[in-house]
């Protein structure tokens, strides 16, 4: 279903540590996904039945694409409520995090239904209070709508951090993209990632994180010249 797991054919971007410690209900969504996939490249929504996710409904969540790179929010369990601090049922992706990380997550959500690639993005939250910033992994998975477009995707989130007290932007600090490979809605033989591919994917997902640390950066030095 995935490309080969060489470390040369995956996009791991600072969420080495993350992917050690993988979360249970990753682990279930994506057997289960996998399973009805089959030799397919991936499962159609309506083959996605909520009795195989026993157990992690409150933290998976449901997707349709609405524009390239833009997504909302057709299902959201409980746990991405408590983690966004706000009801996402309905809401677009992009309301969820920073204005800086918009870009990068434009991007990796048209590499998900375009190319189509499964998808993991380490976040970072703003401190609330006293409390620690709050971290949180999500996973997405595309599925077909009923006309074989490649326009829903399932995922689920997971975070140590307690419920947010108000709504919560994130910013993402890292990526993990494979690309997925099989038999295609049409009988076709999708191809596994090559390696000019996968450096290609790492290139522009590094360069997006980059854009981010300078936009970063920049903010810094203006809000310390406003100081002075």
């Amino acid at each position: 279903m995935f490309g080969s797991n060489d470390d040369d054919r995956i996009v791991s971007l600072g969420a080495r540590r993350a992917a050690q410690a993988y979360d249970p209900a990753f682990a279930q969504l994506e057997t289960y996904w996998s399973a009805l996939a089959g030799t397919r490249d991936m499962p159609f929504r309506d083959e996605v039945d909520p009795r195989g996710l026993d157990g992690v409904l409150d933290r998976i969540f449901l997707l349709e694409r609405i524009a390239p790179g833009l997504a909302r929010f057709r299902i959201a369990g409980q746990a991405v409520t408590d983690i966004m601090g706000i009801e996402m049922r309905g809401m677009p992706l992009s309301s969820a995090f920073t204005p800086e990380a918009r870009d990068p997550l434009n991007a990796a959500l048209r590499a998900v239904f375009d190319d189509p690639v499964r998808l993991v993005l380490g976040l970072e939250g703003q401190r609330q209070g006293l409390r620690a910033k709050p971290t949180a992994q999500m996973l997405f998975l595309p599925l077909r709508d009923r006309f074989g477009q490649v326009s829903r995707a399932v995922g689920a989130i997971a975070s140590s951090a307690r419920p947010a007290r108000a709504p919560q932007r994130f910013d993402i600090v890292s990526e993990d993209l494979r690309k997925l490979f099989g038999t295609t809605s049409d009988g076709h033989q999708s191809a596994a990632i090559s390696d000019d591919d996968a450096f290609a994917t790492a290139d522009r997902a590094r360069a997006n994180l980059r854009s981010i640390d300078e936009r970063r950066a920049s903010l810094r030095i203006v809000s310390s010249i406003e100081r002075e």
